[in-house]
């Protein structure tokens, strides 16, 4: 099941940097964020009423974190670093996001990292080096910052949702994301009366997919399966998984969008399902040997 949920996510996600970026065409950046997670939460309203699950929070102010740093502020940075940036490039910035949450993990809950995690670590961070290619950036500034603080917020996030399960190991997956999303809202609401962006929309069949498949499937469905996942696994190992996401949105980005890569791209792709492939297999026989001894 986890190993499912694992293969959604990571479908669900890389595409959506594609999807953006076209339907950034069409409408700017703030509108088509309200958009994404009105559909998100429209969506995760009717699913957690039609399984019963609709209850009071069990804490605001962590169910408001959470929804700041772990959807409201991940997806105006991201959308806002598509406008300035490749898909491909803000995708690999923005899921330098594990090694913000290893980081966080270390100084707030003052976890311990196991050496074994120091080789995936190291491949991981050769691998991301090798695709970003600093050394020939072009794009704006801009869009790297943003995509810096869309992984960074993201990485706060998932230390917030450890503390939740700590705090209320009994919270329902289905309650929670809701509850999240309805501070998701609220947020970007703020966002678009705040900072107005002056753009016409364009209104097509092509940005009602994209709001549809953005609220839907990367924001409401992918969310719910990521804390699902954070519930059920240490956030270090579900971060450093999602690594594949960015390969699989270079891809799609390379065939869709004819965005070019080099075989130092290629190279650092390797690098990355290499450590992708050693923490999996770590983690499986960690497990094994837990309910070896267990029975």
């Amino acid at each position: 099941m986890l190993y499912v949920a694992f293969v959604l996510l990571i479908l669900g996600w890389s595409y959506t940097a594609v999807v953006t970026k076209i339907a950034l065409n069409y409408i700017g950046p703030f509108e088509f964020t309200l958009w994404r997670v009105l559909v998100g939460f429209l969506f995760l309203f009717l699913i957690t009423a039609f399984m019963k699950k609709l209850e009071k929070p069990k804490s605001i102010k962590w169910a408001f974190l959470l929804g700041l740093f772990q959807n409201a502020l991940p997806v105006v940075f991201y959308n806002l670093a598509l406008v300035y940036s490749s898909a491909g490039k803000v995708t690999v910035l923005g899921y330098i996001m594990p090694f913000w949450t290893i980081l966080l993990e270390r100084l707030i809950l003052k976890t311990k990292l196991e050496k074994i995690k120091y080789i995936p670590i190291s491949l991981s961070f050769i691998g991301l080096i090798l695709i970003m290619q600093p050394w020939y950036f072009r794009a704006s500034v801009f869009g790297y910052l943003f995509a810096i603080l869309y992984g960074v917020s993201w990485g706060i996030g998932n230390v917030v949702s450890v503390i939740i399960w700590e705090k209320y190991s009994h919270w329902d997956v289905f309650s929670l994301t809701f509850w999240q999303m309805v501070f998701v809202v609220l947020v970007v609401i703020l966002f678009n009366v705040l900072i107005p962006y002056q753009r016409t929309v364009v209104l097509n069949s092509y940005l009602i997919f994209a709001i549809l498949y953005t609220g839907i499937i990367a924001t409401a469905f992918a969310w719910f399966l990521w804390i699902f996942l954070l519930k059920k696994l240490p956030a270090s190992i579900v971060g450093l998984s999602s690594l594949a996401i960015p390969v699989f949105a270079m891809i799609e980005s390379y065939i869709q969008l004819h965005e070019k890569f080099s075989l130092t791209d290629l190279i650092g792709s390797f690098f990355i399902i290499l450590s992708l492939l050693i923490i999996y297999i770590y983690s499986l026989h960690k497990k094994t040997q837990s309910s070896g001894f267990a029975s």
